[in-house]
């Protein structure tokens, strides 16, 4: 069984509205990373080479963050970023932890809340403007059938944090979590590093690597 994992028959294609995320993707690497204008400026030319050729979304993303990271030599330049999101993120999740049962839908509830925020918002949880729809006969049908081992694609810290609670939820159901995220730094993700830098395996020891370091999961590694 496979959470947070989604396999599509065919690559997702770029859309209009991936033209500016990747450009602001572009801008905010290459400032967190102490590049300069020229950098930039070639980082708009792989997007429309890129574009022109219509890659996917994550393989144009994955060549600018490879290009930004050679010219500049910066590893893991979203570091204070995900410092921050951590703060945020736990002082948050307690909060709503006090207020939640722990049934499969509130545990499910605050998974996803906690995947709601990225680098391109401002870190913010909203739980009061958030909207939750979910087959649960559905989900609960999947818990019940499945084998024992569930494997979950971590994102972010944040959704690490918040993915806890459906972690102990799953546990107490009989199930052998996985807990995979990225190798190496990559964007925001959650990486090895990370689990080393904020001490996660006190929060949960099954952490496991995808062995990579790019945006999104291909499907003939999973």
């Amino acid at each position: 069984m496979v959470i947070r994992g989604i396999l599509y028959k065919t690559p997702m294609k770029v859309r209009s509205c991936c033209y500016d995320c990747l450009r602001k993707l572009a801008e905010k690497t290459v400032s967190l990373s102490g590049g300069n204008s020229e950098l930039i400026s070639a980082c708009y030319r792989t997007i429309d080479e890129c574009w022109d050729k219509k890659n996917t979304p994550a393989f144009i993303a994955n060549k600018l963050l490879a290009s930004i990271r050679e010219v500049t030599g910066v590893y893991d330049p979203y570091a204070s970023i995900k410092s921050q999101e951590f703060v945020k993120a736990k002082k948050t999740k307690e909060l709503l932890r006090m207020k939640l049962p722990q049934s499969l839908e509130e545990v499910l509830k605050i998974s996803a809340l906690g995947n709601t925020v990225d680098f391109f918002t401002s870190i913010a949880y909203d739980a009061d403007d958030f909207m939750f729809f979910c087959n649960m006969e559905k989900v609960e049908e999947e818990i019940h059938n499945k084998g024992n081992d569930v494997l979950i694609l971590g994102d972010n810290i944040g959704d690490f944090l918040f993915d806890i609670d459906l972690i102990e939820y799953l546990h107490r159901r009989g199930k052998r979590v996985l807990y995979a995220v990225k190798e190496h730094p990559v964007q925001n993700d959650l990486s090895l590093l990370d689990v080393e830098r904020f001490a996660l395996t006190k929060y949960f020891h099954n952490i496991i690597s995808t062995g990579t370091r790019e945006v999104g999961i291909r499907k003939e590694e999973m």
